[in-house]
Formats: C-alpha cells, sequence, structure tokens
C-alpha cells in the first residue's frame, strides 16, 4: 500500500493548532527565530531522542527515511497534535517535506525567511536551494503569514 506523511497547522479565534504524522515539518518563524514545532516520527530521529544515535549519525544513517507514523499503510493513523497557541500579528509558518529538510539546513531556512522576500520568493528559494543539492524527493513547501 501507498503511503505518506501529513502537516497541518490550522488557524481559528487567535490561535494556531499543528497536526502531523510522519516526517513532514512545521516550523513558526516570529521576531527573526525559527522554532521547530514538529517532532519526526521516523526511526533515526526515535532513536536520537533516545540518545541511542548522535544528530551526526543521525543525518548519516541509511534508515534515516524510515517513518514510524504515516497515512495510508495502515486503516487506522495516529496523528500527533501540538496544543493550541495563540498567534501574533506577522507570525510566519512554513510547511515542508523532507525533501527540504533533508538537504537544507535550518540555518540556511532562517536566512531566506529573513532576507525580506514575499512569500512566493521564500518558498521558490527554499525549493532552489533543495534542488540545487540533488532533489533527491518531494519538495513540497507552503509559507503563510499572519497579516
Amino acid at each position: 500500500p501507498s503511503a505518506t506523511t501529513i502537516v497541518v497547522v490550522t488557524i481559528a479565534g487567535g490561535h494556531f493548532e499543528v497536526i502531523h504524522a510522519g516526517d513532514s515539518r512545521a516550523y513558526l518563524w516570529r521576531g527573526g527565530h525559527l522554532q521547530r514545532l514538529t517532532a519526526d516520527h521516523s526511526w533515526v530521529a526515535e532513536q536520537e531522542r533516545a540518545g541511542t544515535l548522535t544528530p551526526e549519525e543521525a543525518a548519516r544513517s541509511q534508515y534515516r527515511n524510515i517513518i514510524t507514523r504515516c497515512i495510508g499503510a495502515e486503516p487506522a493513523v495516529q496523528l500527533e497534535r501540538r496544543d493550541a497557541e495563540r498567534c501574533s500579528a506577522h507570525d510566519l509558518f512554513l510547511l515542508s517535506s523532507d525533501g527540504l529538510h533533508g538537504l537544507v539546513d535550518e540555518p540556511e531556512i532562517v536566512a531566506v525567511l529573513a532576507s525580506g522576500s514575499t512569500l512566493q520568493e521564500i518558498a521558490d528559494r527554499l525549493v532552489e536551494l533543495a534542488n540545487e543539492r540533488g532533489g533527491t524527493d518531494n519538495i513540497s513547501v507552503v509559507v503563510a503569514r499572519i497579516e
């Protein structure tokens, strides 16, 4: 059977919530700081959190693409839900598949977000960076801002 990851940010009533399964990620860019809102559901990430792999070993592991939660492989899916948090004016949300964060590291993402570019230019530049590094996986990027 076919399977995929998911990451969703819902915004209502001045609050946001994040729901996800797999290794697609949600980030919040607020006040010049990037905060990752999700933790990957993958074998390597779980081993890193348990302390059995170092971040360097995790980055090189041949098992980094093995996800432990997804949609489509099983009849039921276990989604992780982050508690609702208050939105602030100018919050920027970045949702991405592992095709981005597998090839573009967080300091590079910060540099693109801090560039003052439009949302479309930010998304385009992030995809361009991943493609310049081989574009080895599906590269999905969504950028949204609270006005």
